[in-house]
């Protein structure tokens, strides 16, 4: 399950991989706030975190060394080297006592401690026991787990109760290009709502759950299971994405299209990359060479090729560039806005963020500045 780099991910610098927050890379996460989170976004002033609302008002003044966000009104924030939870009025909630955590997606949320991950629910009770070398959010009622014994980062090996911190997280092949760690012999499996294993500890590598079904491997062989582990269909391609919106990338022959939720190919195989559908479109790269465009669930070009690079849309929106510089476009391929100080986020909640690493501000879709997101140096 390889994703292939866009050239949008080099111009933009929005390659986002949220679990490499402990391995200093050039892998940066999306700042932009996450679908379904709470009204607060998250601003930096030098090496501290804070919130504000939509309209730039500061609602909890920066004082945290990292940040998530809000879910079910808590966000995790890290503070001495621990993480624990405040409430939207920046209350702690749940004690900073944990070496790691994700968001509350659901009512569970993933927490390490030592080399382990486990569970806390909103009141901070451990729930699943820390079990698991990494441990994911909850996805249509189900989270991923991995355990493995092996790891190796770099040139050197490690045992599953010795290896550096920033191995405890899902592996990745990009965070491994940048010195990140790739276990020997990792086995995947998924927890339900209880926190109780679904499934039995089988899968070589597996994704989240998206529209009821997830991409796992075995022995080099991929296949959807549906959420209680049945496999779905009989795969008919090499290579997949995960589902979103009904349909997932597939590559069959060295050529792209899209596959429904019963492995029928809705779109045949004719790009050279698809990318997820948002929106209702998704951008794909033509064999012609023509640059980047969008299509629609028919296959339809919507906006036809002609972008270097080109990101997906959010909010009716999506960042493209090329020869002209960075544009915010609509479904109809009209330009709603330009920016000359680079970009590539997707927009959430009314807000998308532009400007490079130490002096970002939030835009609204009219292009204008609302607030600063980052000011001063992050490290």
């Amino acid at each position: 399950m390889l994703r292939r780099i866009l050239p949008i991910l080099i111009l933009f610098s929005f390659l986002s991989i949220p679990e490499c927050r402990s391995l200093a890379t050039t892998i940066e996460k999306d700042p932009t706030k996450r679908k379904g989170a709470g009204p607060l976004f998250q601003i930096r002033r030098g090496k501290k975190w804070g919130y504000m609302e939509r309209s730039g008002k500061v609602i909890i003044e920066p004082r945290f060394d990292s940040e998530g966000d809000f879910f079910h009104g808590l966000a995790r924030v890290r503070g001495d080297q621990k993480w624990g939870f405040v409430d939207e009025k920046g209350e702690v909630k749940i004690e900073y006592q944990f070496d790691d955590a994700l968001d509350f997606i659901s009512e569970l949320a993933p927490v390490r401690i030592g080399k382990k991950w486990g569970y806390i629910d909103l009141k901070g009770r451990r729930v699943v026991p820390p079990a698991y070398q990494a441990a994911g959010e909850y996805f249509d009622g189900l989270a991923r787990v991995v355990s493995w014994t092996r790891t190796r980062c770099g040139r050197s090996e490690y045992i599953d109760d010795n290896a550096p911190d920033h191995a405890y997280v899902f592996p990745t092949l990009e965070a491994l290009s940048v010195g990140g760690c790739f276990p020997a012999d990792q086995k995947y499996s998924f927890l339900d709502a209880s926190g109780k294993a679904a499934f039995e500890l089988k899968f070589d590598t597996a994704g989240d759950f998206s529209d009821g079904l997830a991409l796992v491997s075995k022995e080099g062989e991929y296949e959807f299971i549906d959420t209680k582990g049945r496999v779905a269909f009989a795969p008919k391609f090499d290579e997949a994405e995960s589902f979103s919106e009904g349909l997932a990338p597939a590559r069959l022959d060295e050529k792209w299209g899209y596959i429904d939720r019963s492995g029928e190919w809705v779109i045949k195989p004719r790009f050279d990359f698809a990318g997820r559908f948002v929106d209702g479109l998704a951008r794909v790269e033509p064999v012609n060479g023509k640059g980047w465009g969008y299509v629609d669930k028919t296959g339809r070009m919507v906006i036809n090729p002609q972008y270097e690079g080109a990101g997906d849309f959010s909010e009716g929106v999506a960042p493209v560039s090329n020869d002209d510089g960075f544009f915010y476009i609509d479904k109809a391929g009209l330009i709603v806005f330009e920016t000359t100080e680079g970009s590539g986020w997707g927009f959430s909640d009314g807000l998308t963020i532009i400007g490079k690493y130490d002096d970002r501000f939030y835009v609204n879709k009219k292009g204008r500045k609302v607030a600063r997101y980052t000011e001063g140096s992050e490290f």
